[in-house]
């Protein structure tokens, strides 16, 4: 296969980090990946497979000239198919390819709902002129009707398959609670540092240590002052080494208020960290944890479970080993060999259907 994957930014992020994973496996099959991004300046960027054509889009923020920088490349490269990765990528495409005969398959990597109204107006009229759509949930894929997609499925992430590596023996793990995430209002971590604020006045053993970049940055770290934390809790700097970082740790913990599919979360877990997750929007976490066998599932902006779920695996050592083994099996689950197959699988059928509507049309 000739596959173009298109991606908003090569910037360290889940979705990235996903996109790095699946087109690796492409590649190693021998198929043919072209990979268009709209920035690829980041001081931080996801590596991906030196084997890849990365090809940066028209530099201007304005969707009209992405739109035509992607219907260039698509003229370039004649792919077999093409693969927008997340929303803006998928809406694009799918109008960027109308008329050049090759199959789009739009890929939703977020909460549908949080974007605004003209973004869904357009997203209804472009995803009408894709061939197929790729969900991380099942949530996410019912929040379109039937209308929508010629063809559908749930391909939740893949792990990155060398993660095993990186896991420590329980009695190296440091006293740390650690969240993996963007610095945004959506990821919540003012819930966690509130949260850790009481579970320090009954166990103050842990520490508490944030990784990533953004915006609330600054008002995490005036709650963090506020609340006498300095000593207790710090925040770093989003990092390309983040698993060798937070194998080392104990527990992890996840407050956003919508999701798409987590991979801090499934990583935490391959990597054999005690997990706590709020059960937010679009299902990514609840998809993953059973609660109480493999992690621990809460309501959403409740601090008082939040609490109570941390003082638990902190004060129990049994119950934090025995949540901490039932989800590494986790890394099994979602490896790239098994994720891989469903997304090859689709890319053929969707290929194939094309093909097959065109012939039956002429």
């Amino acid at each position: 296969m000739n596959i173009l994957l298109v991606i908003a930014s090569m910037g360290i992020g889940g979705e990235q980090r996903a996109a790095s994973t699946i087109t690796d496996y492409f590649v190693n099959l021998g198929n043919q990946v072209h990979l268009l991004t709209f920035n690829a300046s980041n001081e931080k960027f996801i590596q991906f497979n030196d084997n890849i054509e990365i090809t940066i889009a028209e530099k201007s923020k304005k969707n009209i000239y992405r739109l035509w920088s992607i219907r260039s490349e698509i003229k370039r490269l004649t792919p077999d198919v093409i693969i927008g990765f997340a929303v803006i990528p998928s809406i694009l495409c799918s109008l960027a390819a109308l008329g050049l005969g090759i199959p789009v398959i739009v890929c939703e990597r977020n909460d549908p709902e949080v974007y605004p109204a003209l973004w869904k107006k357009v997203r209804r009229i472009a995803y009408h002129f894709a061939s197929g759509a790729v969900f991380q949930t099942n949530d996410a894929s019912a929040c379109f009707d039937a209308s929508y997609f010629k063809s559908r499925i749930v391909i939740p992430n893949p792990i990155q398959s060398d993660i095993k590596k990186y896991r420590k023996p329980f009695d190296e793990r440091k006293k740390v609670i650690v969240n993996t995430s963007r610095l945004t209002k959506a990821k919540n971590q003012d819930l966690i540092i509130k949260a850790f604020s009481r579970v320090c006045n009954i166990n103050n053993e842990y520490c508490l240590e944030l990784y990533g970049d953004g915006e609330c940055k600054t008002s995490l770290q005036k709650l963090i002052t506020d609340n006498k934390l300095e000593n207790k809790v710090t925040i770093n700097n989003a990092s390309s080494d983040i698993f060798n970082i937070i194998s080392q740790d104990a527990i992890f913990v996840l407050t956003s208020s919508h999701e798409g599919f987590p991979n801090s979360l499934a990583e935490a877990m391959a990597l054999g960290l005690a997990v706590i997750s709020v059960d937010c929007r679009i299902g990514g976490p609840k998809d993953m944890i059973n609660d109480n066998i493999n992690g621990r599932l809460i309501q959403s902006d409740d601090e008082n479970a939040l609490v109570d779920a941390i003082v638990d695996i902190i004060e129990n050592k049994e119950k934090r080993e025995y949540l901490c083994i039932n989800a590494m099996t986790l890394a099994d689950t979602l490896s790239i060999e098994e994720i891989g197959k469903k997304w090859e699988c689709y890319l053929h059928k969707v290929i194939d259907d094309y093909a097959r509507t065109n012939k039956n049309n002429c």
